[in-house]
């Protein structure tokens, strides 16, 4: 089946909220769990560094200069 393109606003939250929990829920502990690790939301498709290479570059390096 196809994907719609545009939701409207109540399937639009729903999906939000669902995010919001798996960050919550399974996200967040796995990091904590890993340690030395930082979840950085960034809005794309699959490999968002490609897409927005300067804003993951800039938010890697912060990231390794705060290791120091």
């Amino acid at each position: 089946t196809d994907m719609p393109l545009e939701y409207d606003e109540e399937t639009t939250q729903k999906i939000l909220a669902e995010y919001r929990k798996a960050r919550e829920d399974v996200i967040y502990p796995y990091a904590e769990k890993m340690g030395n690790c930082q979840v950085v939301c960034l809005a794309g498709d699959h490999m968002i560094y490609e897409q927005r290479p300067e804003e993951c570059g800039e938010l890697l390096k912060n990231f390794i200069d705060g290791l120091k």
